[in-house]
């Protein structure tokens, strides 16, 4: 350690006291501390380190890097760590001042700045375990090189998305095997891309024994998406199997076993419904002795497991009187808050009277939870609050961002200044706003965000802030724009398209409109290209779900979008389109003119079609009626070679269950299997919601179809537990991918 480095360092121990004991040997500094003495070999070796120092009952953390560009990524990346144990986390860099000797030699070795924050004395060792997880991760960092093109980071990202739309689970993999090799992401947004690569392809067990599971859990903010899929996987692979047996108490000691691996992740249930993970927190419930949480969970819990299992712990608590002088409910409420507890400070604070000690909790636990029942309910508690309490509430920086983003979400993002809402919560309310409103130099910005996961604009969905989406949606559909805001435009489309479409509740009703919205604004920005089909197809499929009474209107878009010159590439989305609205009962005649015109121009592409495709060609085209000479082409396109062995003509009596919303598009498909094997039987079931059917046909049959892009989430997460086997995942809700799933099957 060079002479500047070692005095400096020798300085801020000093200002630590007697806390920590120091030795000097060679030039080098030991303390007795781990966690301190690793943060001091970084110091030595240039890396990031995090030197704290004590004043009063206050620990200050610094964050030091001579390097400006290392400075600001590490930083980025440390703040989700110790976010939960500290303040000042958002403040702005900080630089030494040559008033001491101190500060002359802080400013010569950092003349970047350096960073501080702040917690409280008995926070210190929690802060010292959210470093070494930082530590831990930053190990696989890479580093981020800024010269890198912004162009590459976001196709890299986009290809990766679209790969996973169409299923194409090889081509996705090797595109975030480039991204991460390439240094496009920080850590943290590599592995949550990778958690979305596994989740698309239903892998729980490579998600609970993945190496990066702990890494994970352990950090306090990560995408509620990702959360759930952590929670999911551990549900899936140690509980589900005893649950659905009804062996809670064979659960509940798997459960205290390796809840260890779940951390942050039990911090709170608020803002997710679904009812596999409300099993986890009651569980979690009985380890704590906490009786008012599981109540709280019966009173969400709908489904008949959940509550016999509730049932059953509630039978085994161990009844403690209440301590005989406890703490203010506010003063507790806020402690758990401070924690990182919210499921234990909602459930404190909802009892309390109103004020600004609660509106500050219930805003706050709004904003980390996502919840919109809460959102509302602490936007309802501030209007209640006289102005004098609300202009002294908004006096604390802290609690003015969180009631930013309350009011953001119950008004709306154009009554508050923007950079008070950005800074919060940035939305693609914000994005598309800006779009319409800065000038053409100043869209770099906008197009970074399409790239840096981290950053990626997210949806509120809240009544004000949707209607507010759909009105800029449509804003931005009628209005003309430069070319350079074209295209920035067009990415940015393509972009929301795909991350709307990724709701785990889509199709939502309050969404109606604006999916009615995105549809018009990508008919008249956005490419004619597969994935763009891709989209269009999966947001008519979700309208049609929700209003099968607009199909003409519906459909009067999907005829815009194919008026085009005939490609190849695109006759599987327009099967696809055909079959949807044949399905729907849209006029043959209008179905018809688009399959003749296609076939006409394209006949010798038919040949490109998988066999499957050909024949769901040929057979849309006879139910339409299109005309015979066109018909007969392309029967000349089907191959009946008698030599191959049809894989479904060789399966033994098996028993089948389709679950899907297309119900005809199942039918279909279960008339065209079985007139190819008749001791095949085929079931379609299309349930919104887990029923006493649904679970006994998933745990009964041979074979389970699981069509994902047509089925409620609810169903989805709710029946996996029944299944003996793992199930099939056709690319779509068609006919043909549904057949060619099944004889890739039994291939």
């Amino acid at each position: 350690m060079n002479t500047s480095l070692l005095k400096f360092l020798q300085d801020l121990l000093k200002l630590n006291g007697p806390r920590y004991r120091v030795t000097e040997i060679n030039n080098q500094l030991f303390v007795d501390h781990s966690g301190f003495q690793q943060m001091i070999d970084r110091f030595a070796k240039g890396e990031t380190s995090i030197l704290p120092f004590q004043s009063k009952n206050d620990i200050y953390w610094m964050c030091l890097q001579s390097d400006k560009q290392s400075l600001t990524i590490d930083y980025a990346s440390l703040k989700k760590f110790i976010l939960p144990y500290c303040v000042g986390v958002s403040d702005p860099k900080k630089f030494f001042k040559d008033t001491s000797e101190f500060g002359r030699l802080g400013s010569e070795l950092f003349v970047n700045g350096y960073y501080v924050f702040k917690s409280d004395l008995d926070k210190e060792e929690k802060v010292w375990d959210s470093l070494n997880l930082w530590l831990s991760v930053l190990k696989r960092k890479p580093s981020i090189r800024w010269e890198e093109s912004v162009i590459n980071a976001y196709t890299l990202r986009s290809k990766f998305r679209s790969y996973l739309e169409m299923m194409e689970w090889g081509p996705a993999e090797r595109t975030l095997d480039v991204i991460r090799e390439g240094h496009y992401v920080s850590d943290e947004n590599y592995l949550f891309l990778y958690v979305e690569l596994l989740v698309a392809q239903k892998k729980w067990k490579e998600i609970w024994y993945w190496t990066e599971f702990d890494a994970l859990s352990g950090l306090h903010r990560i995408p509620k998406d990702v959360k759930i899929a952590l929670l999911s996987a551990f549900y899936f692979v140690i509980l589900a199997e005893s649950d659905v047996s009804g062996e809670f108490q064979t659960s509940y000691e798997k459960f205290k076993t390796n809840r260890f691996r779940l951390s942050s992740l039990l911090d709170t249930h608020l803002g997710i419904q679904e009812e596999h993970i409300f099993r986890v927190f009651a569980y979690e419930s009985l380890v704590e002795n906490n009786y008012e949480k599981l109540s709280f969970i019966k009173g969400q819990a709908v489904d008949e497991t959940t509550q016999e299992l509730i049932s059953y712990l509630e039978s085994k608590f161990m009844w403690k009187e209440d301590p005989v002088i406890p703490a203010p409910p506010e003063k507790q409420a806020a402690d758990f808050l401070q924690n990182g507890l919210l499921d234990d400070a909602y459930l404190l604070i909802r009892e309390c009277s109103n004020s600004k000690e609660k509106v500050r909790i219930m805003s706050a636990i709004g904003f980390f939870t996502g919840s919109n029942e809460i959102q509302r309910d602490a936007y309802e508690l501030l209007l209640a609050l006289s102005e004098s309490e609300q202009s002294e509430l908004t006096a604390d920086i802290q609690a003015n961002a969180y009631l930013t983003f309350i009011k953001m979400a119950n008004e709306g993002t154009r009554n508050e200044p923007k950079e008070v809402q950005e800074k919060i919560e940035y939305t693609w309310n914000h994005w598309f706003q800006q779009i319409v409103e800065i000038d053409e130099n100043s869209l770099d910005p906008l197009f970074e965000l399409l790239y840096a996961q981290d950053k990626l604009p997210t949806f509120i969905w809240s009544p004000s802030m949707i209607s507010e989406l759909g009105n800029l949606i449509i804003e931005i559909a009628i209005t003309s724009f430069t070319h350079k805001k074209t295209l920035v435009l067009g990415e940015g489309i393509t972009t929301y398209l795909s991350e709307l479409i990724r709701d785990e509740q889509f199709p939502r009703t309050m969404g109606t409109e604006l999916y009615s919205y995105s549809v018009e604004v990508l008919l008249l920005h956005c490419k004619k290209n597969e994935i763009n089909t891709n989209y269009l197809n999966r947001l008519l499929e979700g309208l049609l779900l929700i209003d099968v009474q607009q199909v003409s209107k519906y459909w009067d878009w999907a005829r815009q979008w194919y008026d085009m010159t005939p490609m190849k590439v695109m006759l599987p989305n327009l099967l696809f389109t055909l079959e949807l609205f044949y399905d729907y009962g849209q006029t043959l005649d209008d179905l018809k003119e688009i399959w003749n015109q296609w076939t006409s121009t394209l006949l010798s592409g038919l040949s490109t079609l998988t066999d499957i495709e050909i024949r769901d060609w040929l057979r849309i085209g006879e139910a339409l009626s299109g005309e015979e000479y066109l018909i007969n082409s392309v029967k000349e396109f089907v191959t009946e070679n008698e030599d191959e062995e049809d894989p479904l003509s060789l399966v033994p009596e098996t028993t089948i269950v389709i679950f899907s919303l297309r119900e005809s598009s199942a039918r279909r498909a279960v008339e065209q299997i079985t007139s190819r094997n008749q001791n095949l039987k085929v079931i379609v079931n299309a349930d919104t919601s887990l029923t006493k059917q649904a679970k006994s046909l998933a745990s009964n049959s041979d074979v389970v179809v699981l069509v994902t892009t047509a089925m409620k989430h609810a169903l989805f997460y709710g029946i996996t537990p029944y299944l003996k086997d793992p199930p099939l995942y056709p690319k779509s809700s068609g006919t043909s991918s549904i057949i060619a799933e099944l004889e890739q099957h039994f291939a």
